[in-house]
């Protein structure tokens, strides 16, 4: 408890001012000491709000368990679903499909590049305009 209340304490007075280096990684450091009830009392304090580095800290030590899971999964999916996920703007994987797509087009041949070709034609302004660079790029170096 007595580290908590120094990190918050370290929060309060840096809270209108720029951090000193040396404290906020003392503070980082403390983190791993701290269970879960209080690394949620920290991550919610209008102290630690405005800190990115110290909030990012936080929220790895709250939730390690599942960063880079939904990566995982995205790079396990068929072409077809991946597609799917990338056409479906409201899904929340349309980033991480994309660049998926992309690296599976530039690694496949023939297999899957027409139904990748095809969902990027559909996508946006920018997929078709990545499309399209890489079949003349293609055609010029074929």
């Amino acid at each position: 408890m007595e580290k908590l209340t120094y990190i918050i304490s370290q929060a309060k007075r840096f809270h209108f001012s720029k951090w000193d280096e040396a404290e906020l990684s003392k503070c980082i450091e403390m983190l791993s000491s701290l269970n879960r009830n209080e690394l949620l009392s920290l991550y919610q304090s209008r102290w630690i709000l405005g800190e990115r580095k110290l909030r990012t800290e936080i929220f790895k030590l709250l939730f390690s368990d599942k960063i880079g899971k939904r990566e995982d999964r995205i790079r396990q999916l068929d072409t077809d679903k991946l597609i799917e996920e990338l056409l479906d703007k409201k899904g929340g994987n349309v980033s991480l499909a994309r660049s998926e797509l992309k690296h599976r087009y530039k690694e496949n041949q023939k297999d899957d590049r027409s139904k990748i070709k095809i969902a990027f034609a559909q996508s946006s302004k920018n997929d078709l305009r990545w499309i399209e660079t890489q079949m003349r790029r293609e055609i010029y170096e074929g």
